[in-house]
């Protein structure tokens, strides 16, 4: 079964609902877009090969943090009668079949998409880049994530006690370009 790829589908999808994003994707390479208005450090990945939409980021040197997975498919088959589903579901999703492929995308993978920007891309909320003895991560939020931070900060300053080769950096990033 020959299936479209996600950035093609994306592509078609993206044209008929930009209405739905504040701050609509932009390509900037055949699978990977940036939010107009949002840090050029966020970034929308399409994955064909895995069959995954994610967010990455990155720093102004390149370096890549972490990514946060939006949705993905494990193995979607086509069953006669029903209609494509993924074999990977469980729990509530599980049993679930869509009558065309296109729509099972639209479901799980783009509309995720909206429901992510609505959540995070609000005013309130900054990007936070962390890096710890080269594994790094990325986080968008409010005080509740800079809370986090700090008992990283806390767990940093513990390690360093006891060994001085901890690496600690956090960036604050304002999510809106000026």
């Amino acid at each position: 079964m020959q299936l479209s790829s996600l950035t093609e589908l994306f592509e078609i999808w993206l044209v008929d609902n930009k209405h739905h994003f504040e701050y609509c994707p932009i390509k900037i390479t055949p699978n990977k877009y940036r939010f107009d208005g949002i840090a050029e450090s966020i970034h929308l990945q399409i994955n064909d090969e895995n069959m995954e939409v994610m967010v990455t980021f990155s720093t102004d040197f390149g370096d890549y943090y972490d990514s946060i997975s939006i949705g993905y498919f494990d193995e979607v088959v086509f069953q006669k009668g029903k209609g494509y589903t993924d074999l990977g579901w469980i729990g509530k999703y599980k049993g679930r079949y869509f009558s065309t492929y296109e729509k099972m995308v639209d479901e799980n993978l783009f509309k995720p998409i909206v429901e992510f920007c609505s959540r995070y891309f609000i005013k309130s909320n900054s990007l936070y880049l962390v890096s710890m003895n080269s594994c790094t991560f990325g986080l968008i939020g409010d005080w509740r994530e800079k809370k986090e931070i700090d008992n990283l900060e806390k767990i940093h300053q513990g390690i360093t006690a006891k060994s001085e080769s901890c690496e600690y950096k956090v960036s604050k990033i304002s999510l809106f370009m000026a």
